[in-house]
Protein backbone atom coordinates (compact mmCIF):
# COMPACT_ATOMS: atom_id res chain seq x y z
CA UNK A 1 0.00 0.00 0.00
CA UNK A 2 1.28 3.44 -0.93
CA UNK A 3 1.97 6.17 1.60
CA UNK A 4 -0.20 9.28 1.28
CA UNK A 5 2.68 11.57 0.33
CA UNK A 6 3.60 9.17 -2.49
CA UNK A 7 -0.02 9.05 -3.66
CA UNK A 8 -0.14 12.83 -3.75
CA UNK A 9 2.76 12.97 -6.21
CA UNK A 10 1.87 9.97 -8.37
CA UNK A 11 -0.14 9.84 -11.60
CA UNK A 12 -2.41 7.07 -10.31
CA UNK A 13 -3.56 5.44 -7.05
CA UNK A 14 -0.99 2.66 -6.80
CA UNK A 15 -0.98 -1.03 -7.60
CA UNK A 16 -3.95 -3.22 -6.72
CA UNK A 17 -3.63 -4.77 -3.27
CA UNK A 18 -2.98 -8.48 -2.78
CA UNK A 19 -5.36 -8.46 0.20
CA UNK A 20 -8.93 -9.71 -0.21
CA UNK A 21 -11.95 -7.42 0.05
CA UNK A 22 -12.90 -9.12 3.30
CA UNK A 23 -9.51 -8.41 4.87
CA UNK A 24 -9.50 -4.80 3.70
CA UNK A 25 -13.05 -4.21 4.95
CA UNK A 26 -12.19 -5.71 8.32
CA UNK A 27 -9.14 -3.46 8.56
CA UNK A 28 -11.27 -0.48 7.54
CA UNK A 29 -13.74 -1.15 10.35
CA UNK A 30 -10.82 -1.21 12.78
CA UNK A 31 -8.94 1.77 11.33
CA UNK A 32 -7.97 4.35 13.94
CA UNK A 33 -7.00 7.33 11.79
CA UNK A 34 -8.32 9.19 8.77
CA UNK A 35 -5.17 8.37 6.83
CA UNK A 36 -5.61 4.65 7.46
CA UNK A 37 -9.24 4.90 6.40
CA UNK A 38 -8.36 6.68 3.17
CA UNK A 39 -5.71 4.13 2.24
CA UNK A 40 -8.14 1.23 2.81
CA UNK A 41 -11.00 2.95 0.94
CA UNK A 42 -8.60 3.52 -1.95
CA UNK A 43 -7.59 -0.15 -1.97
CA UNK A 44 -11.21 -1.32 -1.98
CA UNK A 45 -12.16 1.02 -4.82
CA UNK A 46 -9.30 -0.36 -6.90
CA UNK A 47 -10.82 -3.81 -6.43
CA UNK A 48 -14.12 -2.49 -7.80
CA UNK A 49 -15.92 -2.21 -4.45
CA UNK A 50 -17.75 1.06 -5.04
CA UNK A 51 -19.90 0.60 -1.93
CA UNK A 52 -17.15 2.36 0.04
CA UNK A 53 -17.69 5.61 -1.87
CA UNK A 54 -20.16 6.54 0.86
CA UNK A 55 -17.32 6.38 3.40
CA UNK A 56 -15.04 8.33 1.06
CA UNK A 57 -17.64 11.10 0.78
CA UNK A 58 -18.12 11.20 4.55
CA UNK A 59 -14.36 11.46 5.07
CA UNK A 60 -14.02 14.15 2.38
CA UNK A 61 -16.67 16.29 4.05
CA UNK A 62 -15.47 15.86 7.63
CA UNK A 63 -11.66 15.82 7.55
CA UNK A 64 -9.61 18.82 8.63
CA UNK A 65 -6.40 17.27 7.31
CA UNK A 66 -5.39 19.10 4.12
CA UNK A 67 -3.57 16.12 2.60
CA UNK A 68 -6.46 13.75 3.29
CA UNK A 69 -8.96 16.24 1.86
CA UNK A 70 -6.96 16.76 -1.32
CA UNK A 71 -6.57 13.02 -1.88
CA UNK A 72 -10.24 12.37 -1.10
CA UNK A 73 -11.27 15.06 -3.57
CA UNK A 74 -9.20 13.66 -6.40
CA UNK A 75 -10.26 10.07 -5.68
CA UNK A 76 -13.91 11.12 -5.55
CA UNK A 77 -13.60 12.79 -8.96
CA UNK A 78 -11.98 9.67 -10.41
CA UNK A 79 -14.68 7.34 -9.06
CA UNK A 80 -17.79 9.56 -9.11
CA UNK A 81 -20.88 8.79 -11.19
CA UNK A 82 -23.33 11.32 -12.60
CA UNK A 83 -25.64 10.61 -9.65
CA UNK A 84 -22.82 11.24 -7.17
CA UNK A 85 -22.43 14.73 -8.65
CA UNK A 86 -26.15 15.43 -8.80
CA UNK A 87 -26.29 14.92 -5.02
CA UNK A 88 -25.01 18.34 -3.96
CA UNK A 89 -24.50 17.30 -0.32
CA UNK A 90 -21.67 15.08 -1.52
CA UNK A 91 -19.60 18.21 -2.15
CA UNK A 92 -20.72 20.34 0.77
CA UNK A 93 -17.09 20.80 1.84
CA UNK A 94 -16.74 23.31 -1.01
CA UNK A 95 -18.84 25.87 0.86
CA UNK A 96 -16.16 26.23 3.53
CA UNK A 97 -13.05 25.08 1.67
CA UNK A 98 -9.87 27.14 1.55
CA UNK A 99 -8.54 28.57 -1.69
CA UNK A 100 -6.18 25.62 -2.02
CA UNK A 101 -9.00 23.16 -1.33
CA UNK A 102 -11.18 24.68 -4.03
CA UNK A 103 -8.25 24.76 -6.46
CA UNK A 104 -7.62 21.05 -5.87
CA UNK A 105 -11.27 20.26 -6.68
CA UNK A 106 -11.19 22.42 -9.80
CA UNK A 107 -8.09 20.80 -11.30
CA UNK A 108 -9.56 17.34 -10.55
CA UNK A 109 -13.02 18.13 -11.95
CA UNK A 110 -12.24 16.97 -15.48
CA UNK A 111 -11.55 13.48 -14.13
CA UNK A 112 -15.26 13.12 -13.34
CA UNK A 113 -15.86 12.88 -17.14
CA UNK A 114 -19.31 14.24 -16.28
CA UNK A 115 -20.90 17.50 -17.35
CA UNK A 116 -22.84 17.51 -14.10
CA UNK A 117 -19.67 18.94 -12.55
CA UNK A 118 -19.92 22.10 -14.69
CA UNK A 119 -22.59 23.84 -12.53
CA UNK A 120 -20.22 23.57 -9.56
CA UNK A 121 -17.45 25.20 -11.59
CA UNK A 122 -19.76 27.98 -12.78
CA UNK A 123 -20.85 28.71 -9.20
CA UNK A 124 -17.23 28.69 -8.02
CA UNK A 125 -16.25 31.06 -10.83
CA UNK A 126 -18.63 33.67 -9.43
CA UNK A 127 -17.51 33.08 -5.87
CA UNK A 128 -13.75 33.07 -6.51
CA UNK A 129 -13.47 35.91 -9.00
CA UNK A 130 -10.19 37.85 -8.83
CA UNK A 131 -8.28 35.04 -7.09
CA UNK A 132 -5.71 32.59 -8.41
CA UNK A 133 -8.46 29.95 -8.42
CA UNK A 134 -10.35 31.89 -11.09
CA UNK A 135 -7.67 31.12 -13.68
CA UNK A 136 -7.88 27.39 -12.93
CA UNK A 137 -11.70 27.41 -13.13
CA UNK A 138 -11.67 29.23 -16.46
CA UNK A 139 -9.06 26.85 -17.83
CA UNK A 140 -11.05 23.77 -16.73
CA UNK A 141 -14.33 25.09 -18.14
CA UNK A 142 -12.71 25.96 -21.47
CA UNK A 143 -11.12 22.51 -21.63
CA UNK A 144 -14.36 20.67 -20.82
CA UNK A 145 -16.58 22.78 -23.07
CA UNK A 146 -14.21 22.87 -26.03
CA UNK A 147 -13.89 26.66 -25.99
CA UNK A 148 -11.03 27.74 -28.24
CA UNK A 149 -10.95 31.42 -27.21
CA UNK A 150 -8.51 32.60 -24.57
CA UNK A 151 -10.18 31.51 -21.34
CA UNK A 152 -9.61 34.83 -19.59
CA UNK A 153 -11.66 36.59 -22.27
CA UNK A 154 -14.75 34.37 -21.88
CA UNK A 155 -17.58 35.82 -19.77
CA UNK A 156 -19.65 33.85 -17.28
CA UNK A 157 -22.63 34.21 -19.63
CA UNK A 158 -20.63 32.70 -22.50
CA UNK A 159 -19.59 29.77 -20.34
CA UNK A 160 -23.24 29.25 -19.39
CA UNK A 161 -24.30 29.39 -23.05
CA UNK A 162 -21.63 26.86 -24.06
CA UNK A 163 -22.75 24.55 -21.25
CA UNK A 164 -26.45 24.84 -22.22
CA UNK A 165 -25.61 24.13 -25.84
CA UNK A 166 -23.60 21.06 -24.90
CA UNK A 167 -26.42 19.71 -22.72
CA UNK A 168 -28.95 20.24 -25.52
CA UNK A 169 -26.86 18.41 -28.11
CA UNK A 170 -25.38 15.53 -26.12
CA UNK A 171 -26.45 12.63 -23.93
CA UNK A 172 -25.54 13.60 -20.38
CA UNK A 173 -25.88 9.99 -19.24
CA UNK A 174 -22.65 9.24 -21.09
CA UNK A 175 -19.15 10.20 -19.96
CA UNK A 176 -16.94 12.62 -21.86
CA UNK A 177 -13.26 13.45 -22.00
CA UNK A 178 -12.56 16.92 -23.39
CA UNK A 179 -16.11 17.19 -24.82
CA UNK A 180 -15.84 13.88 -26.70
CA UNK A 181 -17.29 10.54 -25.61
CA UNK A 182 -14.70 8.90 -23.39
CA UNK A 183 -12.80 5.98 -24.90
CA UNK A 184 -9.32 4.76 -23.94
CA UNK A 185 -8.48 3.94 -27.56
CA UNK A 186 -8.73 7.60 -28.55
CA UNK A 187 -6.37 8.68 -25.78
CA UNK A 188 -3.95 5.87 -26.60
CA UNK A 189 -3.71 7.09 -30.21
CA UNK A 190 -3.14 10.64 -29.02
CA UNK A 191 -0.45 9.49 -26.59
CA UNK A 192 1.38 7.50 -29.29
CA UNK A 193 1.32 10.48 -31.64
CA UNK A 194 2.74 12.82 -29.00
CA UNK A 195 5.43 10.34 -27.94
CA UNK A 196 6.50 9.75 -31.54
CA UNK A 197 6.82 13.50 -31.97
CA UNK A 198 8.98 13.72 -28.84
CA UNK A 199 11.12 10.82 -30.06
CA UNK A 200 11.61 12.43 -33.46
CA UNK A 201 12.44 15.83 -31.99
CA UNK A 202 14.49 14.34 -29.14
CA UNK A 203 12.49 16.22 -26.53
CA UNK A 204 10.95 15.16 -23.22
CA UNK A 205 7.27 14.24 -23.05
CA UNK A 206 5.47 17.23 -21.54
CA UNK A 207 1.79 16.25 -21.17
CA UNK A 208 0.49 15.33 -17.70
CA UNK A 209 -3.11 14.30 -18.25
CA UNK A 210 -3.25 11.39 -20.70
CA UNK A 211 -0.78 9.02 -18.94
CA UNK A 212 -2.60 9.64 -15.65
CA UNK A 213 -6.08 9.09 -17.10
CA UNK A 214 -5.09 5.88 -18.90
CA UNK A 215 -3.39 4.56 -15.75
CA UNK A 216 -6.46 5.25 -13.61
CA UNK A 217 -8.96 3.92 -16.14
CA UNK A 218 -7.04 0.70 -16.73
CA UNK A 219 -5.31 0.07 -13.41
CA UNK A 220 -2.07 -0.42 -15.36
CA UNK A 221 0.53 2.30 -14.92
CA UNK A 222 1.59 4.06 -18.09
CA UNK A 223 5.38 3.83 -18.68
CA UNK A 224 5.40 7.40 -20.04
CA UNK A 225 4.94 10.33 -17.68
CA UNK A 226 5.50 14.05 -17.71
CA UNK A 227 9.17 14.92 -18.28
CA UNK A 228 10.04 11.39 -19.47
CA UNK A 229 12.98 11.39 -21.88
CA UNK A 230 11.66 9.53 -24.91
CA UNK A 231 14.12 6.90 -26.14
CA UNK A 232 13.63 3.95 -28.48
CA UNK A 233 13.39 1.71 -25.42
CA UNK A 234 10.69 3.91 -23.86
CA UNK A 235 8.82 3.89 -27.14
CA UNK A 236 8.89 0.08 -27.18
CA UNK A 237 7.59 0.03 -23.59
CA UNK A 238 4.75 2.29 -24.65
CA UNK A 239 3.86 0.06 -27.61
CA UNK A 240 3.70 -2.95 -25.28
CA UNK A 241 1.51 -0.96 -22.89
CA UNK A 242 -0.86 0.09 -25.67
CA UNK A 243 -1.03 -3.52 -26.86
CA UNK A 244 -2.21 -4.60 -23.38
CA UNK A 245 -4.85 -1.86 -23.30
CA UNK A 246 -6.22 -2.69 -26.75
CA UNK A 247 -6.84 -6.30 -25.71
CA UNK A 248 -9.27 -5.18 -23.02
CA UNK A 249 -12.96 -4.65 -23.71
CA UNK A 250 -13.86 -0.97 -23.54
CA UNK A 251 -17.19 0.66 -24.25
CA UNK A 252 -17.45 4.15 -25.69
CA UNK A 253 -18.96 6.71 -23.31
CA UNK A 254 -18.39 4.66 -20.15
CA UNK A 255 -16.26 5.53 -17.15
CA UNK A 256 -13.69 3.13 -15.76
CA UNK A 257 -11.68 2.94 -12.57
CA UNK A 258 -8.93 0.33 -12.48
CA UNK A 259 -10.67 -1.67 -15.20
CA UNK A 260 -14.07 -1.61 -13.49
CA UNK A 261 -17.08 0.24 -14.88
CA UNK A 262 -17.83 2.95 -12.32
CA UNK A 263 -21.18 2.57 -10.55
Amino acid sequence: MMELEDLKKDIWYGKVSNYTRETLKSNLRDSATEKESFILINELLKLGDFSVKRLLIELMNSTRDVLVLNLCTRLFCSAATHDDLLETNNLKFLSSASEDGVHNFVVSAGETLSYHVVPYLLALLEEWEDTFVEKAIRNELSWMLGIEDEYYEVSLEEFNEAYSKFIENNDTQEYYYRNRLSFPGDLAKELVSEVMSSLRDRTTYNVVTIPSVLSIWSGIKCPIQYDTIITNEKNRELMSYIDVLTKKEWKIGKKYFYGHVVV
